[in-house]
C-alpha cells in the first residue's frame, strides 16, 4: 500500500483481521493484478504508463475509485469483458474479499491498485479512460474535512485530463451535502451533467445494480442521488453548459447544516455575521447616465417560489431575484421536499409537492437575513403536522416573531423559540388545523401573508382583515395559481377570504423588476448633477408605490413610460432626472405600508432637499434588520444633517443640493439597505462616505456595485 511521498493519504487502510485464505489472496494474487508503473516506488519520477501494457492489447479502460469490496467491479468486468477495467481501492479488507470475488467468477480483465487513486491519475496518460465509477465515496462528513472529499480540485482535475472526451464519469452519493458539493465541483473540471429533468438525478443509469451499501442507506431512510457528467471536447477547461448549473434540485438539509458544509463556500453572498467587514465608499463625480436593469422584485420571488413548491406540476419562474434572501427560501422549499432547478441566471423551476404535502426537513432552515422568507415560511408549512426548527443570522435572530406565532397559533400550530419569541425557533404544525378569522393588528404583509399561506391547508374559510391596506403580492399570486380568494373592501378594512385546501396549479411566473432595489439608482440620479437614467420594466403594485408617490410629491422630475400590465402586476418604464428644485414634505403616516422599505433612501434624498421632512408612523422601521430609524438618525448626523427622531418618526433637515458635508464613515448594522442609502448619499456629498460593511447588500441586490458603477458611480472598494 504506497503513495507518494509528499501526499497524505487520510482514507482507513485496516480493518478486522483477515482471515488465513484472504492473507494468501493478498500474497498470491494481488502483485500479478497491480499494474505496473502505479506505485512511486517503482516509478519515482511518474513516467506515464499505456494502460494497454496491463492488458496486453488495446480497449477500453474503465476505473472504479473506491470499489469497497469489488462487486459492482466485478459484475462490471463479467459484462463487459473486452473492456479493461481497473479499480483503485486503499482498504485491504475491501482489496481482500475482491480478490476472492475475481478468482471465483475466473475474471481476466480487471487489475487493482491497492492505493490512492492520485498514484494512478499521475501516471495515466491524457484521454485514456473511457468511464469511471465513484459510488458512495467517503463521505468526509465533518466540515474540516471536506477537502479530503473525491469531488475536490485536487482529484477531479487529473480525473478529468485522463478521461477521453465524452468519457462519463458515474457517480452515486446517499449524502445531499456531498452531492451540492459535486454539482459545484465537477462542472468546474471540465465535466458537464447530463441530466435533462428534475427527475434526473434520481435514477441510476442503464445497467445499475444495487450495492450493498446502498441497501444500507435506503433502510436507514436516506435516498440515493446518481449523477453522470461527461467530458467535453474541449477538455479539462470546459464550462459546463450553463443550462446545467443547477444550485438546488431535490429535497436538501436547511442552511444551517450547509453552513457547516460546503454550498456555502461557493454560492454564499460573503454576507455573515462573523468574518471581516467590507467596507465601501462612495464619492461624488460625474453625473449617472444610462439604464439600470435592476434585479427582480425580492416580495415576488420569495412567494413564487413557496407557491410553486404548494402547487402541483412545475411551475416556471423567470426574472427571479438571485440575492442570498431568495436563495435561502430556495434551499428551504428544497428541504420541504421541492425540486428546485436553475436554469440560467434568473430562470428558475419548481416542482411542487401541493398544498399539504411537505415533508419534514431533516435539518435545521436558516433562513439568513430574511424577515420575509422565515415568515411566509413558517406560514406555509404551520398547517401541516410536521415539525422545522427555524434559524438565521445574528440580525434575524435579534427580530421578534411573535407577531408570526400569535395567528398560527389559532390554526393550531406550537412555537417554541428564544425569549421573547425571537430564533432559533422550532414549529409544530397542525395535525388538526383549524380555519380562523385574524384582524390585522399592525399593518404587515408579512403577517397577512403568513396567515394566508397557513389557510391554505386549514379545511373552510380564511379571513384576514387589514385595517390599512399592505402589498398584496400574495393574494394575486394565490389567485393566479387557482385558490379561490376574494378580496372586498369594508368598513373595517380590507378583508381577504380564502378557502381552504385547493390544488394549486403550477403557473409561469414573470417576476417584475424591484422597485425597492430601483429605488437606489432612481434616488442617486435625483440628487446628482446632471443625472438622467431609466429602468424598464419597474413593477409599480399600488401597495409597493409610495416611495415614488412621495418624491414627486417632493419636486421630483420622474416619468413613467409603457405603462402595462406583465404577470398581473402593472409595470413600466421610469426615467429619472436630477432634481434641484426638490424640498421637503411631511409624509403621510398612510404611506409608509407602502413604502417601509424605502424610508432610508427617501431619508437620504431628503438631506438633499431644500427644507425640512417629516416621516411618522415608522415605528415598525425598529424591528426590521436593524433599528433603522436609529441607524439612518446617527449616519446623517455623520454626515453633518440635522435630524430628530421618535419612537415612530424621523424628521430630516435638509441641506440642499449639494450641501451634504459627508466625510464619515458609516455604521450599515448588517443592513442592507442602510448600506445602500448611504452609498446613495455618498454620491452627492461634498465629501466621500464610507459603509463600513457592504456584504449585507448581496441578500437583496448583489449586482449593486457593478449597476451603479455602470451608471457612472465612483463606488470603491475599502475606506477613504
Amino acid at each position: 500500500m504506497t503513495g507518494a511521498a509528499d501526499r497524505s493519504f487520510h482514507g482507513r487502510r485496516h480493518g478486522k483481521r483477515l482471515r488465513p485464505a484472504q492473507r494468501a489472496r493478498l500474497a498470491q494474487d494481488l502483485p500479478g493484478l497491480t499494474p505496473a508503473g502505479v506505485d512511486p516506488g517503482t516509478n519515482p519520477d511518474r513516467h506515464p504508463v499505456d494502460p494497454a501494457g496491463w492488458f496486453g492489447d488495446a480497449r477500453p479502460i474503465w476505473l472504479e475509485i473506491g470499489f469497497g469490496g469489488g462487486e459492482h467491479m466485478v459484475r462490471m468486468a463479467a459484462e463487459n469483458p473486452h473492456v479493461g477495467v481497473v479499480g483503485c481501492e486503499p482498504f485491504v479488507n475491501g482489496v481482500a474479499m475482491a480478490l476472492g470475488k475475481i478468482a471465483a467468477a475466473r475474471l481476466t480483465n480487471i487489475r487493482i491498485w491497492p492505493g490512492d487513486v492520485r498514484d494512478l491519475l499521475d501516471v495515466l496518460p491524457a484521454s485514456c479512460l473511457a468511464r469511471v465509477f465513484a459510488l458512495y465515496p467517503d463521505p468526509w462528513p465533518k466540515a474540516r474535512h471536506h477537502k479530503r472529499r473525491l469531488v475536490t480540485p485536487g482529484y477531479l482535475r487529473p480525473l478529468a485530463r485522463a478521461m477521453a472526451p465524452g468519457a462519463a464519469l458515474c457517480m452515486a452519493t446517499d449524502i445531499d451535502d456531498y452531492a451540492r458539493q459535486a454539482l459545484i465541483e465537477v462542472p468546474r473540471a471540465g465535466l458537464a451533467w447530463t441530466a435533462r429533468a428534475p427527475a434526473d438525478w434520481r435514477q441510476p443509469w442503464p445497467g445499475w445494480q444495487p450495492t450493498r451499501y446502498e441497501a444500507k442507506a435506503l433502510a436507514a431512510g436516506r435516498r440515493p442521488v446518481y449523477l453522470t457528467f461527461v467530458r467535453g471536447s474541449g477538455g479539462c477547461q470546459a464550462a459546463a453548459p450553463a443550462a446545467r448549473r443547477l444550485s438546488f434540485c431535490a429535497p436538501v438539509p436547511g442552511r444551517a447544516g450547509l453552513r457547516r458544509g460546503y454550498l456555502d463556500q461557493d454560492e454564499g453572498s460573503g454576507m455573515a455575521t462573523g468574518g471581516k467587514a467590507v467596507p465601501m465608499t462612495a464619492h461624488r463625480g460625474a453625473p449617472l447616465a444610462g439604464v439600470a436593469a435592476v434585479p427582480g422584485d425580492k416580495s415576488v420571488s420569495h412567494r413564487a417560489l413557496i407557491l410553486g413548491a404548494l402547487s402541483v406540476g412545475e411551475t416556471r419562474i423567470s426574472g427571479l431575484l438571485e440575492g442570498q434572501d431568495v436563495r435561502d427560501t430556495a434551499r428551504a422549499m428544497a428541504s420541504f421536499g421541492a425540486e428546485i432547478l436553475r436554469h440560467d441566471a434568473g430562470v428558475w423551476s419548481v416542482h411542487g409537492v401541493g398544498v399539504g404535502g411537505f415533508a419534514e426537513p431533516g435539518d435545521v432552515i436558516d433562513c439568513g437575513n430574511s424577515g420575509t422568507g422565515v415568515r411566509l415560511i413558517m406560514g406555509a408549512m404551520a398547517t401541516t403536522p410536521i415539525a422545522a426548527t427555524f434559524t438565521g443570522d445574528a440580525s434575524l435572530r435579534a427580530r421578534p416573531m411573535g407577531r408570526i406565532t400569535a395567528p398560527l397559533a389559532q390554526f393550531g400550530a406550537r412555537a417554541f423559540g428564544r425569549a421573547g419569541g425571537r430564533l432559533p425557533m422550532t414549529v409544530l404544525g397542525a395535525r388538526e388545523p383549524l380555519p380562523v378569522r385574524y384582524t390585522l393588528p399592525v399593518a404587515s404583509a408579512q403577517v397577512k401573508s403568513a396567515v394566508l399561506l397557513a389557510g391554505l391547508n386549514a379545511p373552510g374559510c380564511t379571513v384576514v382583515i387589514e385595517p390599512e391596506p399592505t402589498r398584496d403580492h400574495t393574494e394575486r399570486m394565490l389567485a393566479g395559481f387557482g385558490a379561490d380568494i376574494a378580496v372586498e373592501q369594508r368598513p373595517e378594512g380590507r378583508v381577504i377570504a380564502l378557502a381552504g385546501r385547493p390544488e394549486l396549479r403550477a403557473q409561469e411566473i414573470a417576476v417584475p423588476r424591484d422597485p425597492s432595489s430601483a429605488a437606489f439608482p432612481v434616488c442617486a440620479a435625483l440628487i446628482v448633477e446632471g443625472a438622467e437614467i431609466r429602468v424598464p420594466g419597474i413593477g409599480l403594485n399600488p401597495t409597493r408605490a409610495g416611495l415614488y408617490d412621495t418624491l414627486i410629491d417632493m419636486g421630483a422630475d420622474l416619468t413613467f413610460e409603457n405603462r402595462r400590465i406583465e404577470g398581473g402586476e402593472p409595470v413600466a418604464d421610469l426615467v429619472a432626472r436630477f432634481s434641484a428644485g426638490m424640498r421637503g414634505i411631511e409624509v403621510p403616516p398612510e404611506r409608509a405600508a407602502s413604502m417601509i422599505d424605502e424610508y432610508p433612501v427617501l431619508a437620504a434624498v431628503a438631506a438633499c432637499a431644500e427644507g425640512t421632512t417629516v416621516m411618522r408612523g415608522i415605528a415598525e422601521l425598529r424591528v426590521k434588520e436593524c433599528d433603522r430609524i436609529a441607524a439612518m438618525a446617527a449616519g446623517l448626523a455623520a454626515c453633518g444633517v440635522a435630524v430628530e427622531e421618535t419612537e415612530d418618526s424621523l424628521t430630516v433637515h435638509g441641506r440642499g443640493p449639494g450641501g451634504v458635508a459627508g466625510g464619515a464613515t458609516v455604521a450599515s448594522h448588517l443592513d442592507h439597505r442602510i448600506a445602500m442609502s448611504f452609498l446613495v448619499l455618498g454620491l452627492a456629498a461634498r465629501a466621500p462616505v464610507t459603509v463600513d460593511d457592504a456584504r449585507p447588500i448581496a441578500t437583496s441586490f448583489p449586482g449593486f456595485a457593478d449597476l451603479m458603477r455602470g451608471l457612472g458611480a465612483d463606488l470603491r472598494d475599502g475606506a477613504g
